[in-house]
């Protein structure tokens, strides 16, 4: 198998998803119409919406939700990518990986 990895800066938990964060970065495309004065109500308004990708902040107590995370450069604004969802449990973090299944082996598996 094959890994491979990308660093895209900074990662923030918020809201049980992880938010990569690029600074001097602008999103294209507002998912709505709505301004959010603080980043954790942008990042959990945008957690809550299946078509958002993303939030901007475009100045300060100015935050957006992204339908893109087609990027440009503005020296700024603050990007926050939306990942992975997060779940903690017994002190791990889990995240969910689209395209994979958990199997159960066997030979570890109790019969009642």
């Amino acid at each position: 198998a094959v890994v491979s990895t990308q660093s895209t800066g900074k990662v923030v938990k918020a809201s049980g998803v992880n938010w990569s964060k690029k600074t001097k970065t602008k999103y294209s495309g507002y998912y709505n119409n709505t301004t959010y004065k603080t980043l954790a109500k942008a990042l959990k308004a945008c957690a809550a919406a299946s078509g958002c990708k993303g939030v901007t902040k475009e100045a300060s107590e100015k935050y957006r939700l992204n339908s893109s995370t087609t990027s440009k450069t503005n020296s700024a604004s603050t990007a926050y990518k939306k990942g992975s969802t997060i779940k903690i449990s017994n002190d791990y973090y889990w995240t969910k990986v689209s395209g994979y299944k958990f199997k159960t082996n066997p030979r570890h598996s109790t019969k009642p």
